[in-house]
């Protein structure tokens, strides 16, 4: 887990991204810059998912700590829409929205004891499956390294036969002669 402290940008500046289901049911995360203390850069902050419609809890005021998983940023267009709504986490899209820089990945809380508790529901981080060619990739390595001792093989037996043929013919020569 990755532990940061600072305190959040008002909530002008927070975003929702929305199409983000929990249990079924369609929602919105609430994405916050987060002010990181002594950087001088905010790091953006799932804070939670929120159903579509409802009220918006207010931004933790003062000094926070939160915990959670750091993501890369996603794909997605990330243009901003009314209201402060994307589609996507996509940073480089979010750099021009939000006062000073950004970080290139962005936080999903995970401890949610911490800033508002009871006002979002936490996020479940995601499950960290590897892609389905991970397994692939060092299948077709392996096959190479086979690939190429086998042709070791082939050309050591190519050379010993080869020796052993000019050997014959050279006993032959020296026979009839």
């Amino acid at each position: 887990p990755v532990v940061v402290e600072g305190r959040y940008a008002p909530a002008g500046e927070q975003f929702l991204v929305s199409g983000r289901e929990l249990d079924g049911v369609e929602g919105l995360w609430v994405l916050s810059p987060l002010r990181v203390a002594g950087a001088g850069s905010s790091l953006l902050v799932v804070r939670g998912w929120t159903a579509a419609g409802e009220e918006l809890p207010p931004v933790p005021s003062g000094s926070v700590r939160e915990t959670g998983v750091l993501l890369p940023g996603e794909e997605g267009s990330g243009a901003v829409s009314a209201g402060r709504v994307v589609t996507s986490v996509r940073v480089p899209a979010l750099v021009g929205e939000v006062r000073g820089d950004l970080y290139g990945a962005y936080l999903l809380r995970t401890d949610t004891s911490a800033a508002d508790p009871a006002s979002l529901e936490p996020v479940p981080p995601p499950a960290g499956d590897p892609p389905w060619d991970v397994g692939l990739r060092n299948l077709a390595y392996g096959a190479q390294w086979w690939l190429f001792g086998g042709f070791a093989v082939f050309m050591w037996w190519r050379i010993c036969s080869d020796r052993v043929a000019l050997s014959r013919r050279s006993q032959v020569s020296q026979a009839s002669q």
